[in-house]
């Protein structure tokens, strides 16, 4: 099933930017009397019909379904990576695995380059269309990890190191349900004072496995984990 996102719903009718118009009017060639499946981004899906398809593009719901949040929130806290392409499909995967939260974090050894947020949150919409994920995850602007670590909104915050061989495994910690923080390093991993950091502000360390996986690969796989104990499909 293909999904357009919504930019705005008002009463009955449904707006979109003008990129997606593009998309619907002259790249599919939807036209008066098609049906489409729209998302909101905020839970809802919508059976819509085109009852226009001038330079506007008039659209009407014919049907909504409220979709339920999903059992758990994840916010991942993830290192800036060397190639932004990187970063992006991290992006990418993770709203389509049910991320709630990305923040791009700068770290003592991460890159310094700078995000194009907006660019990451239509990678997010893009995602979320493919996946059909009702719900589009925010994406905050770079934050550094005291900016991270002030944060409270009542998460059990989780930091991933490679500093010990013998931290606990992230997959006997984290049980379904609940709201969660986890921080994953950048190439270079966390400093030991970012790791002290954090411990001083109630996060638990652990381990992500034998292997040494590369940034977006553990945020992955962390993301997949949550997924997976919830039992998203």
């Amino acid at each position: 099933m293909r999904y357009f996102f919504a930019q705005r719903v008002q009463g009955d009718q449904v707006f979109f930017d003008k990129a997606e118009i593009m998309h619907i009017s002259k790249s599919l060639r939807k036209s008066a009397g098609d049906k489409i499946h729209v998302l909101d981004g905020e839970g809802s899906k919508y059976l819509c019909r085109i009852v226009e398809d001038e330079k506007n593009l008039t659209v009407r719901i014919q049907q909504s379904e409220c979709c339920a949040p999903l059992p758990y929130q994840l916010t991942m806290a993830i290192g800036i990576t060397k190639q932004t392409q990187r970063f992006e499909w991290f992006v990418e995967k993770a709203v389509e695995l049910g991320v709630s939260k990305i923040i791009p974090m700068r770290t003592d050894r991460g890159e310094k380059m700078r995000l194009k947020v907006d660019r990451l949150q239509r990678i997010a919409v893009s995602a979320c269309k493919q996946s059909g994920n009702p719900y589009l995850p925010k994406i905050d602007a770079p934050a550094n990890l005291t900016t991270v670590l002030d944060q409270d909104d009542g998460s059990t915050g989780y930091i991933a190191h490679c500093e010990k061989s013998d931290l606990p495994y992230v997959g006997d910690l984290i049980s379904a349900g609940g709201r969660s923080l986890v921080l994953i390093g950048p190439e270079g991993d966390f400093t030991q004072q970012e790791i002290q950091m954090a411990l001083a502000a109630g996060m638990q360390e652990i381990s992500l496995g034998t292997l040494r996986l590369r940034t977006e690969t553990a945020g992955i796989y962390v993301t997949t984990l949550f997924a997976n104990i919830n039992q998203v499909s």
